[in-house]
């Protein structure tokens, strides 16, 4: 068989798989769509979850999305990279993530177009330690952002680590 022929055929395997990403990538975001439009949030964040593994090819042999894989891909604090004890998590919490969403829909309407760019801005994840997970909390940082996100508006790369760094949890 001519080298051509196994380079084709890779060709057109990663085809395949980036056309698959697409459609589950697209199948997430109107699924969100849906979702603000009806005004439903409780599951908002295992939706965000799987578009950025889909967008990411974060998958399993399967096709499905791979939380293994996310953790592994995602930036992780100093004391992650030599812990077992971690999680991965949005560097936006949920609930910020959800109250921009709606907070949004109420001045303008979603569309697949400004969806993905929102989600582009602002959709990362970190992996940290429970230990660190846990100091967010006392902090009152687990499910919000410290005041300066709100009152000052920092730079987008500044705000998506806010949280980590006022925690003092370098990454």
């Amino acid at each position: 068989m001519p080298s051509h022929t196994g380079r084709l055929i890779d060709l057109l395997f990663m085809t395949y798989n980036s056309a698959l990403m697409n459609i589950d990538c697209h199948i997430e975001l109107q699924h969100l769509l849906i979702e603000i439009d009806y005004e439903r949030y409780a599951n908002i964040g295992d939706i965000l979850e799987r578009f950025y593994c889909y967008k990411h090819n974060l998958v399993t042999s399967n096709n499905k999305p791979d939380w293994k894989q996310l953790q592994q891909f995602a930036v992780h604090s100093q004391a992650a990279k030599t812990s077992k004890q971690v999680i991965c998590e949005s560097t936006l919490p949920e609930e910020v993530l959800t109250g921009e969403l709606k907070k949004r829909a109420r001045i303008q309407e979603w569309d697949e177009e400004s969806l993905t760019l929102f989600l582009e801005e602002h959709l990362a994840y970190m992996t940290i330690t429970k230990e660190q997970k846990k100091h967010l909390a006392s902090l009152g940082l687990d499910k919000r952002m410290p005041t300066q996100f709100y009152k000052d508006n920092p730079p987008l790369i500044e705000a998506l680590y806010l949280r980590y760094d006022t925690a003092n949890i370098k990454w």
